[in-house]
């Protein structure tokens, strides 16, 4: 349909039709409530051009880790009118919601998880004031205060916003008019969640780097200031030298820091939650590197599957600290809407779970997906509405792989074997769901191994039907920090050498993979730290999902 006098036009999918399509390559219980997550947000199509794609996605993390395209909108600006924007959207929502969806013989009940956007297509679709605004903060009512040209939100507990008060609209300074999404049963406070790819990673450790890049030179030892051209260059060594310790399951690896302006979310996030703690400790005073670590562990915790419920509250308390000290380390004008969004996100979690089942990376990877199928400057929206058609045409069910199910590659005979499994057939590489192992490479062959912890993978066994592990044990153990809380806390270590005895597990005692960077690879020969060499190691579990593939050569266990 059209928006806003042929500005723009909109093509609504459905969501239905996207459930029935996931739910035909799952198995799932009879019974079960469908958690749908969305998202709106803006991609612009050509670089010289101002046309825009405005798509709504579809999360339902039970089913896929990939959204679909539940509506799409494509104009030379954003709609015009956000009531026709989510017009279709909200009427078959509400639908769903009361009657749930069926497929086949099965009926699934429907409810909505969250609303994952960015700052600016948040107050699009909530129609409120902008994050630029005195009142721009949606999960508190504090009046911003402006400096230097840019607007402060400095107050770290100042009252919340609530649902009911947003039905209201209570607080006129806030709202720009009624939100079309206040017709669906959902908070519309807690039902918006703050996003920490672009509120902490493009944010706040987008905002830190920039200042220790180009930010003002500052006299005072207790004030953080611009590092010098050498302790940038140091710097930007120690990232370099860490790119072939880093795993296969990041995409990308560390830069130089004079290249950050290209650094793209996932390598902010690699640098604030795994290397940023080993590079930036001999970098940075002492009271910014602490500094600096409120924000990594307080993000760590929230993270993590396993810390964010026990840990939520005082990861809160590491994030206000971290707004608080900001003040007098950068100035009142670094609390921007970023910064101040730290003090919400604990909330959230509490709410929604770990930052990771909330976060917007599934989502700007679909955008980037529907950005490539305009393949010339004439008539995107039909292109995108025939090759999503396409998709569905040659859709074809794909049967998920099981949490257990692992695939041996690269055969060997050549591989240290324990006492009993000489009869074993080795190989050299494992691909598992969530991370692959490979013993020929530093980088991939640490893995965390329950009631031990983390060990070196050596060989790779198929006996009897299941798959082994042999591996080896660091002979020394220990934390990496100890603040704001020991590193152990969070399964971070420093360990050294390894044990001579063989162990084996199987590889349903494979609890995840970690990352291990060697700190000499951080420090200057002349250093401090010289004497750790190689042998030092900085283990980190890692919790990152991957996806299962197969190869034909390949072995199945």
């Amino acid at each position: 349909m059209g928006l806003g006098g042929g500005i723009g036009h909109y093509s609504h999918f459905g969501i239905r039709c996207g459930l029935v399509d996931l739910l035909q390559q799952q198995h799932i219980c009879n019974g079960t409530v469908l958690v749908l997550h969305f998202n709106f947000d803006g991609l612009p199509v050509f670089k010289s051009s101002s046309v825009e794609l405005w798509p709504v996605l579809c999360l339902v993390r039970q089913l896929s880790h990939k959204p679909f395209v539940v509506g799409l909108y494509c104009g030379a600006k954003k709609p015009a009118s956000v009531s026709d924007y989510l017009h279709d959207f909200v009427q078959e929502l509400s639908s769903l919601l009361v009657d749930g969806i069926c497929c086949g013989d099965v009926r699934y009940g429907v409810e909505i998880g969250c609303f994952v956007c960015d700052a600016p297509a948040r107050a699009f679709v909530k129609n409120v004031k902008s994050h630029t605004a005195y009142y721009g903060c949606e999960k508190c009512k504090q009046k911003g205060v402006y400096v230097e040209c840019r607007m402060t939100f400095p107050d770290v507990d100042a009252g919340l916003r609530t649902d009911e008060e947003f039905r209201l609209m209570s607080d006129e300074a806030h709202h720009h008019g009624p939100s079309p999404l206040s017709l669906l049963p959902v908070g519309l406070v807690t039902s918006f969640v703050f996003d920490y790819m672009h509120l902490v990673c493009l944010g706040v450790c987008r905002r830190l780097l920039t200042f220790w890049l180009r930010g003002p030179i500052r006299k005072s030892d207790s004030v953080a200031s611009r590092l010098s051209a050498g302790t940038l260059q140091q710097l930007s060594t120690k990232l370099v030298n860490l790119r072939n310790a880093v795993p296969t399951e990041f995409a990308r690896k560390p830069r130089c820091i004079s290249e950050v302006d290209r650094w793209k979310a996932t390598e902010f996030r690699l640098f604030l939650l795994y290397i940023g703690p080993v590079v930036l400790f001999d970098v940075l005073s002492d009271a910014v590197f602490n500094h600096f670590m409120l924000l990594s562990v307080g993000i760590t915790l929230l993270v993590s599957p396993k810390f964010c419920g026990p840990y939520a509250d005082y990861a809160h308390s590491l994030l206000c600290s971290f707004v608080e000290q900001a003040k007098q380390l950068y100035g009142e004008e670094f609390i921007v809407y970023n910064v101040h969004g730290l003090t919400h996100l604990a909330a959230d979690v509490k709410q929604h779970g770990c930052l990771d089942h909330f976060s917007a990376f599934p989502y700007e990877n679909k955008l980037k997906e529907l950005k490539k199928l305009v393949r010339k400057p004439s008539c995107p929206l039909p292109q995108v509405i025939r090759r999503l058609s396409e998709e569905r045409t040659a859709f074809s069910e794909i049967c998920a792989a099981s949490e257990d199910r692992a695939l041996c590659k690269r055969e060997h005979n050549d591989g240290p074997l324990p006492v009993g499994y000489h009869g074993a057939i080795q190989f050299g590489q494992l691909n598992a769901k969530s991370y692959n192992i490979n013993i020929n490479r530093s980088s991939d062959c640490c893995v965390f191994v329950r009631n031990i912890g983390p060990v070196k993978a050596v060989n790779i066994l198929s006996y009897c039907g299941a798959v082994y592990i042999v591996y080896k044990r660091f002979q020394q153990v220990s934390d990496l920090f100890e603040s704001p809380l020991s590193s152990s806390c969070l399964e971070i270590y420093k360990v050294r050498g390894f044990a001579p005895k063989l162990y084996v597990c199987a590889f349903d005692d494979l609890l995840s993979k970690c990352l291990l960077l060697p700190l000499s690879a951080t420090s200057d020969a002349t250093g401090k730290n010289y004497h750790m060499q190689l042998c030092h190691l900085f283990i980190r579990r890692d919790t990152r999902n991957s996806f299962w593939t197969k190869n034909g050569r390949n072995r199945e266990i």
